[in-house]
This record gives structure tokens, C-alpha cells and sequence, in this order.
């Protein structure tokens, strides 16, 4: 009950803060999450035969769970402050493909590819929903079928 209640109140406090908080702190809250998961690689704690968690105190962390909510907000917030017409420019599609790339990396180097997988996802759909052209989506997947059928071989 205790549990219930606080994540109760949680939710309250989250639903209750105006969005443009949210938006402004989206970089911090990216930034953190990378920190962490760059801090996962030297102090990391192994378990289950992988690197994934950090303990702060009695708290043991995933931080790669904190990325996924974090990258979606700074990829949203990215969207909200580039003007529609340079969505689908290929400097403008750059700069968040190395946003979720990077983030990527870090996370399969723990191992934990289904983590990868969700990140390269949920940044694929917000660049979706952002109006990225769909050729540039085309083309990845052309790639990764071809890749695929490569190393099936």
C-alpha cells in the first residue's frame, strides 16, 4: 500500500507539471542519462553475467531504462524547436540519429541488445511522427534486410 501511494503521488506530481518544464529539461535529464550509463562501464554492477546496474546507496539503478524516457523527451523537445521545413534535410535527420546512436552504443557494450532495439525504436518513431521523410527510413531498412541476408550467408 505504501508503494501504491507514493507512485500515486508520483504521478500526480508529473501530471500536474506544465509541459514546458518537461521540454526545458529534457537536455539535463539526456545528459544525466548518458552520464550514467557511461558511469555503468567503470562501476558498474555485474549481474547475471551483465553489466547493466549502478548502485547509488541502497538504490540499485538501470540507467539504460532511464534513457529510453529520456531520449524520447529530448528527441520531442529537438522537434518542437526545428522548423518543419528542416525535418527532412539530411545536417537536420544527423543530429538525432547520433542522439540515439550514441546512447545505443552504450547500451550494447553492457550487453542488452533488447534495450538497444527498443532505443533505435522509439527514436525511429519520433522521427516518424516528426514528419522525417520516408525515404531515409527506406534506406535503413534496405540496409539492415541487406545486412542481414550478409551475415546470414
Amino acid at each position: 500500500m505504501k508503494r501504491f501511494g507514493v507512485g500515486m503521488a508520483a504521478m500526480l506530481v508529473v501530471g500536474f507539471t506544465p509541459i514546458w518544464f518537461w521540454r526545458n529539461m529534457s537536455a539535463v535529464a539526456y545528459l544525466i542519462a548518458i552520464l550514467l550509463l557511461v558511469a555503468v562501464e567503470f562501476f558498474g554492477a555485474i549481474g547475471m553475467g551483465a553489466q547493466r546496474w549502478l548502485e547509488i546507496g541502497p538504490v540499485r539503478i538501470q540507467p539504460s531504462e532511464l534513457m529510453k524516457i529520456a531520449m524520447v523527451m529530448f528527441l520531442a523537445a529537438y522537434y518542437d524547436w526545428l522548423p518543419p521545413e528542416r525535418v527532412s534535410r539530411p545536417l537536420w535527420v544527423l543530429v538525432p540519429v547520433v542522439l540515439i546512436l550514441l546512447p545505443t552504443f552504450l547500451v550494447l557494450t553492457q550487453p542488452d541488445l533488447g534495450t538497444a532495439v527498443m532505443l533505435v525504436m522509439g527514436g525511429g518513431i519520433v522521427m516518424f511522427a516528426a514528419g522525417v521523410s520516408l525515404w531515409y527510413f527506406g534506406t535503413v531498412i534496405a540496409l539492415v534486410v541487406a545486412l542481414v541476408f550478409t551475415v546470414m550467408e
